[in-house]
């Protein structure tokens, strides 16, 4: 039997064995609810035909940075990082134990007081337990607005404050491989943004830093701030904020 001959029957057996599949996919996307089959396409268009995941999913309205976007040409942090473990964050200590060695870190590359980072993150992700922090590993619910994060983008539903009314909107928000992509996106995210420029000048003030971003338009909520203070009171999380010999 000749090469060639090998080869076109190995693939005739590989296409079959997918077609296999295909009866075994099709139940348990539609035996789900309609957000969770949007999650679902989300993810597979985050993935190449060759099985790897993308820096983009293909339904970004603008996946390319602007040119005045000055994140466009900084690192990303896994590049810089590498690898990260999984951190554990089943209690509320480990949760903040796991996010301020991040948020010290994005300190010292972006200024953003790391107890706002902590408690932003506590926040914004319900302690972690918010489905975009688990899909999307997204801990602070920013937008894909300004284009996809460095795992692409999901859309889900969010709760926003319109003319002082409570509504619940779709939308995109970037995505990341791990937590501690979201934190330092979040840093960047801030400090390239010209809007919180105000925030950048009361850096050794944590509490004005939060009035100043939540003036700014970081949240909807006209509570936001006020709630960001009093997690960072709670638990004291000005303790991990770097001195200034440390930065």
């Amino acid at each position: 039997m000749s090469h060639s001959t090998v080869v076109r029957r190995a693939l005739a057996a590989s296409a079959t064995a997918l077609l296999l599949l295909v009866p075994t996919i099709t139940p348990w996307m539609q035996g789900h609810d309609a957000d969770a089959r949007e999650i679902t396409a989300d993810v597979v268009q985050m993935m190449g035909s060759d099985g790897t995941q993308q820096a983009q999913s293909s339904n970004t309205a603008d996946p390319t940075p602007t040119q005045n976007d000055p994140s466009a040409d900084r690192p990303t942090p896994s590049s810089r990082g590498g690898p990260r473990p999984t951190p554990d964050i089943s209690t509320h200590d480990k949760f903040i134990a796991a996010v301020a060695e991040a948020a010290r870190e994005s300190q010292a590359d972006s200024g953003v007081p790391a107890s706002v980072t902590i408690a932003q993150a506590i926040l914004e992700s319900d302690w972690g337990q918010s489905q975009l922090a688990k899909k999307g590993q997204n801990y602070f619910g920013i937008k894909a607005t300004r284009g996809p994060g460095p795992a692409g983008e999901i859309s889900m539903r969010t709760w926003e404050v319109v003319s002082g009314a409570n509504i619940t909107v779709q939308d995109a928000f970037r995505a990341y491989h791990n937590l501690y992509e979201s934190v330092m996106d979040h840093g960047r995210f801030l400090a390239d943004n010209p809007r919180y420029a105000a925030a950048f000048k009361v850096t050794d003030d944590p509490r004005e830093f939060a009035r100043r971003i939540q003036a700014a338009g970081y949240a909807t909520d006209p509570a936001y701030a006020s709630k960001l203070i009093n997690l960072m009171n709670r638990y004291n999380l000005y303790q991990y904020d770097l001195q200034p010999s440390e930065q």
